[in-house]
């Protein structure tokens, strides 16, 4: 018994830790005043289509990138988890990423062309990078996003 409290201390620990990093990260970036050409406008925050195509070293989205960390699938769960908040079902996320990469984040499918924990289909989505779809945050994010928008169908998974 303790020694699995341990174990999901330091699975929490871990997943808290990145995400902090993360958050403090992307505040600093998002808050940094932007030096602009004279007469130019300031840009504007970036859209989630944005984020998408151009996100933060995979580190950063990625705990279980980082050096000497190996995320086993209770921690992805618990990523996963931790990353929707609660904006869609938890275990309609959890069901399809089993289903589609066995909670593999740098799974590959169809020969390639499907990437990822949520083995995003790179012909259908060519609007996703490889770097988000390899990012547990990224790829979870865009997976939400699309199941807000009525999109669930487009996986294999969701219609078993």
């Amino acid at each position: 018994m303790n020694k699995n409290k341990n174990k999901n201390f330091r699975i929490l620990l871990t997943i808290t830790s990145c995400l902090f990093f993360w958050l403090v990260a992307t505040h600093v970036v998002a808050t940094r005043p932007q030096v602009e050409p004279s007469g130019a406008q300031p840009q504007q925050a970036q859209s989630v289509g944005d984020m998408i195509r151009s996100t933060p070293p995979e580190s950063a989205l990625n705990p279980c990138l980082l050096e000497d960390v190996v995320c086993d699938n209770e921690q992805v769960q618990e990523y996963i988890i931790s990353i929707n908040n609660g904006r869609v079902s938890d275990d309609i996320l959890l069901d399809l990423a089993w289903c589609e990469s066995r909670f593999n984040p740098l799974a590959k499918g169809d020969n390639g062309a499907s990437r990822g924990l949520w083995q995003i289909h790179k012909p259908s989505h060519p609007d996703v990078s490889d770097e988000c779809a390899f990012n547990i945050k990224c790829s979870t994010e865009w997976t939400i996003d699309q199941i807000l928008k009525g999109k669930l169908h487009q996986w294999t998974c969701a219609k078993i």
